[in-house]
């Protein structure tokens, strides 16, 4: 039984590490851009971010356009499907351990 623990520990915790690092993933360059001048150029420079078109501004000229606009909102429900599931597993987890006690 101990052994079954750990395993459900250790997917929790790779769950969990999966669910951050996606996170980072999305919301990092958003934030260093707002955050960091320097940063939203290089954003620009890698096409990351663009200056042409902008429907969503994170910096003072630079910001989303409709195409990176949709690709952030495809992966903003992605990361929103991983913390459903997560969550779910979770409790049926806990409900199945209840009932087996």
């Amino acid at each position: 039984m101990s052994e079954n623990r750990n395993s459900e520990l250790s997917d929790d915790t790779l769950t969990l590490i999966l669910i951050g690092t996606f996170a980072l993933m999305l919301f990092g360059p958003t934030l260093a851009a707002r955050l960091i001048p320097q940063a939203a150029s290089f954003l620009v420079d890698v096409h990351v971010l663009t200056t042409e078109n902008v429907i969503l501004p994170l910096s003072d000229a630079a910001g989303l356009d409709l195409g990176r606009l949709v690709i952030a909102a495809g992966g903003l429900l992605l990361l929103l499907a991983l913390v459903v599931f997560a969550v779910r597993r979770a409790a049926a987890r806990s409900a199945k351990s209840t009932a087996t006690r």
